[in-house]
């Protein structure tokens, strides 16, 4: 494929909403590229995508203008992925699957701790207990690229309220996670508190209790417009709740939060067509969406 026939491929089978996407880029790896046709396709992307949009980790590195004339994500392309840069003012957010293959599942299940393998032998179906094992699995591989440490050598413990912790990390290093069905979510960022939430977007029970600020946040609307307005409004409460370490017992409280409240920006995120998720950050941040490749981030056996 010469440089106009990867141009053409470019342009041609994503449209522009799909190259915002943290996923359309896989299909044209898979399509066999070379790391030419790749950096030419990326050049093409580079003109579509608008100051932080969606961008695979492999293309992804410091800051160049972008066609909307603010500063965007770099694309760098090389035969070796490279690994993101944590720079100032940014939060890294990761989309990891937890239903993976057995051999995949093993080897995030080595990388977890006794205490994470005994609560995941407390759940009472066995992909419950693999889909928590994934996510602290994901979690630590995830923690040990940024911090350059073997994921089982880090200290997590999980807090009563069943969050995760770091016992030694670097004094401004922060990290958030959340999952929900077969997707987890995690965060990462410097000098800065944040929380993250993600649901699977389920109809509620016919009864079941809905607040106030909910209530008015599905005002007028029916059907799955209703479903995602309010799942919305969960996702961005607990989000800020987790930053702020708010009893979830009053969730209730806090009502649809489109943007600053007391310091802190709630935003939701991209999580997929059947998930709802937000994220939560004291000051305003630039969110990269990122999505784990796990041919690289976990090396082969």
């Amino acid at each position: 494929m010469d440089g106009e026939r990867a141009a053409e491929y470019a342009l041609q089978e994503q449209d522009d909403e799909e190259l915002a996407s943290p996923w359309a880029w896989q299909r044209g790896r898979r399509a066999g590229l070379s790391a030419r046709e790749w950096e030419l396709i990326a050049l093409v992307w580079s003109s579509h995508l608008a100051p932080g949009s969606l961008a695979p980790a492999s293309v992804l590195e410091g800051k160049v203008p972008s066609a909307a004339g603010g500063a965007g994500p770099r694309r760098v392309v090389s035969e070796t992925p490279v690994w993101p840069r944590l720079a100032a003012g940014e939060v890294h957010v990761w989309r990891a699957p937890l239903d993976v293959s057995p051999a995949r599942l093993q080897r995030l299940r080595d990388a977890i701790s006794p205490e994470e393998r005994a609560i995941a032998l407390g759940f009472r179906f066995q992909w419950e207990s693999d889909r928590f094992a994934a996510s602290r699995g994901w979690l630590r591989w995830l923690l040990g690229r940024y911090l350059e440490v073997a994921p089982r050598r880090l200290r997590l413990v999980t807090e009563p309220s069943g969050r995760p912790r770091l016992r030694q990390a670097p004094s401004d290093f922060r990290f958030a996670i959340s999952r929900s069905g077969a997707l987890a979510l995690v965060a990462m960022t410097r000098g800065r508190d944040l929380g993250i939430d993600v649901e699977l977007l389920h109809p509620p029970p016919a009864r079941a209790p809905i607040s106030a600020p909910e209530a008015a946040a599905v005002q007028g609307l029916a059907g799955e417009a209703r479903l995602r307005a309010l799942f919305a409004a969960r996702t961005q409460r607990a989000a800020y709740a987790k930053a702020v370490g708010l009893d979830p017992g009053r969730l209730g409280e806090l009502g649809h939060l489109p943007g600053p409240v007391e310091g802190f920006t709630v935003q939701a995120l991209d999580a997929g067509p059947h998930y709802a998720a937000a994220l939560a950050t004291h000051g305003s941040a630039v969110v990269v969406q990122l999505d784990c490749d796990d041919s690289w981030l976990i090396p082969p056996d």
